[in-house]
């Protein structure tokens, strides 16, 4: 009740998205710009390319403000700076292909901006215990998610910023879940990893894009309230929108589709021992795809996120309905 005071007493909020036209930053800007348009003041949807058919796109959203912006020479680093003033919302979902010292930026302006909520590139693996997981051949991706933690709670620190840093974790994003379960649609075969013998068989946190603008809108109203109330929230979010295992999604997949699906199970421990070899020939960090990781954490039961924090953005499911792999589907055959 408090919580829903204080957003009331508050009025709407202004956000920036940076990074607002790849998958993930398009579903989060045209979500808040139509579900939740009651929440927001403005909506400034930052991209490198105006001219590009998702930024018209949502230039046409109402409320939405669409601008461009580049990180190649210091006036940008200064309009950044000056985009974000009097902005109490900034989530970063620049993807693997920004550079660390974008990403940075973007956060420090955040932080000199004094925005109450700033969002980091998360949206994905929980991957805080990597380095238990992936003991010196964790994925570089991931070690630079954690450099990127690390100076934000340093410059908060350095600036006296009451800024909030709040990670989100989704596990494995429902619109990419056949490619990184290992779906061969060709063969109808899901290859997937699991401790052998198996079962009992791992399940894994599946969430759509659209469940994670949910949670997003949900969260605000919550960290924008007083700092008694809102120092003692969890600043790391783990969603489930739906938690399955391998098996299960390719029974599903044969309700949907009457396809009948094979399954090829491998020893995850064989698997990721010969990832730890490849990768002394590689080098400590690792550059490529971040799939063999994945699977890796899936086949290790790292991804189910049994304990998570659902309840905290949508409280009995009162909110709205999370997606899941058996509407996806029916969504997919209705395409073809």
């Amino acid at each position: 009740m408090a919580t829903t005071s204080s957003f009331l007493a508050r009025g709407k909020f202004s956000i920036a998205i940076v990074g607002a036209t790849g998958r993930l930053g398009k579903t989060i800007t045209s979500t808040l710009s139509t579900t939740y348009k009651y929440q927001f003041s403005r909506i400034i949807a930052l991209t490198r390319d105006e001219s590009s058919d998702v930024a018209r796109d949502l230039s046409r959203l109402q409320g939405v403000e669409v601008r461009v912006v580049s990180f190649t020479d210091s006036y940008n680093e200064g309009y950044i700076s000056r985009v974000l003033q009097n902005v109490d919302v900034v989530v970063n979902v620049l993807g693997a292909g920004a550079s660390v010292s974008e990403k940075d930026a973007v956060l420090e302006a955040s932080i000199k901006a004094r925005a109450r909520i700033y969002f980091p590139s998360e949206f994905g693996v929980d991957h805080r215990n990597n380095d238990k997981i992936f003991p010196s051949f964790d994925h570089l991706e991931w070690i630079k998610k954690r450099k990127h933690l690390k100076l934000a709670d340093e410059l908060v620190k350095q600036h006296g910023s009451d800024t909030k840093i709040v990670s989100i974790y989704c596990g494995l994003f429902l619109e990419m879940v056949f490619a990184v379960t290992g779906l061969d649609i060709s063969t109808y075969t899901f290859s997937y990893l699991a401790p052998s013998p198996a079962p009992p068989f791992p399940r894994v946190s599946i969430t759509s894009t659209q469940d994670v603008a949910h949670a997003i809108a949900s969260l605000i109203p919550i960290f924008m309230a007083p700092q008694d109330l809102s120092t003692s929230l969890p600043t790391h979010i783990r969603l489930a929108g739906t938690l399955h295992t391998v098996p299960e999604i390719a029974d599903i997949y044969k309700k949907v589709t009457g396809e009948e699906i094979k399954l090829d199970r491998k020893d995850v421990s064989e698997v990721k021992e010969k990832l730890r070899e490849e990768m002394k020939v590689e080098g400590t960090e690792w550059r490529g795809a971040p799939g063999g990781h994945i699977q890796i954490i899936m086949g290790e039961g790292m991804l189910d996120f049994t304990d998570n924090d659902n309840e905290l953005v949508n409280p009995g499911g009162a909110r709205w309905v999370w997606k899941g792999v058996e509407e996806y589907i029916r969504e997919l055959q209705q395409q073809k």
